[in-house]
């Protein structure tokens, strides 16, 4: 029997960008290496305004004759005129890739994976198509597929379903940050420790607020990051909800949370030296840091 479960996704989509500069022009607009990225391995990129600001977080997967851009849903029909601005007399086009749906993988898939001979590295960002699907590992114990809902339900017609918290639950234990409507153009890569992640390219040409963050690295500059939390029973607060200090001043932010096997677990962007921290509107939950 399976260790791993799938989940719906239901708040990522896709982004398709297409043409004969497609990889240029992902290269020269996000936080990541694009121009030398393999077949096989994904990127986790950002995407910034000029202030260094994240407006959203990619999934960049080389999909044969175009990209596919993971991300939240609700940043999509935003982000699709924005980017479209920056194409230029490029050969580029972009589209919302409504035919593709997103899902994860949760547990350890290994077994399941070489049975249904889908060959996925183990590490990071390492990518895999298979069944008309494309095979992502996130984490130790999350995969996210990307395809059709018929490609990917009768990929996974083995494993049982899982509800979507779980998913949310293995992202937060991997530390992967999130950034949609409430999150977006908040916080600099480094606050999303994109910097820890290898979602950002030291070493590369010019995007969108380079500088600032070529500045931050250099100075070692951060004063906000996001770290992982617990807490004890309480209901899952909401992205963007606010993390309060010992003397109840805004000391944070949630970027998200899930409900854990007791109590909650949680990312949020705080002071790096924080000390005592709760989840505002409850004095009962004290958060207690995992990193």
């Amino acid at each position: 029997m399976s260790h791993a479960h799938i989940a719906p996704l239901t708040d990522h989509a896709v982004i398709a960008v297409s043409g004969r500069d497609a990889r240029k022009f992902l290269h020269a607009q996000l936080t990541q290496d694009i121009e030398h990225l393999p077949n096989d391995r994904a990127a986790l990129a950002a995407w910034a305004d000029a202030r260094g600001r994240v407006r959203a977080i990619f999934q960049v997967v080389p999909d044969g004759e175009r990209w596919l851009l993971l991300t939240s849903a609700d940043l999509v029909e935003k982000l699709l005129p924005k980017l479209r601005l920056f194409v230029l007399r490029d050969d580029v086009a972009l589209a919302h890739a409504t035919e593709l749906t997103v899902a994860a993988i949760v547990g350890d898939a290994r077994a399941w994976l070489s049975a249904e001979g889908i060959a996925l590295g183990s590490s990071m960002n390492a990518l895999a198509h298979a069944h008309n699907v494309a095979w992502l590992r996130i984490g130790p114990g999350l995969v996210y597929a990307i395809g059709t809902t018929d490609a990917i339900r009768g990929a996974c017609a083995a494993l049982a379903m899982a509800p979507a918290g779980h998913a949310e639950l293995a992202a937060i234990r991997a530390g992967l940050p999130i950034v949609d409507t409430v999150l977006g153009e908040r916080y600099t890569p480094h606050m999303l420790n994109l910097d820890r992640l290898g979602g950002i390219s030291f070493d590369k040409g010019c995007y969108p607020g380079q500088e600032i963050v070529a500045r931050t690295q250099n100075l070692g500059a951060v004063k906000r990051r996001a770290r992982r939390f617990k807490g004890g029973q309480a209901e899952v607060p909401g992205r963007g909800s606010a993390v309060l200090d010992a003397n109840g001043a805004p000391a944070g932010e949630v970027l998200r949370a899930a409900a854990a096997e007791t109590g909650i677990e949680l990312l949020a962007v705080v002071p790096v030296d924080a000390g005592s921290l709760r989840l505002e509107g409850s004095d009962s939950v004290a958060l207690t840091a995992l990193d």
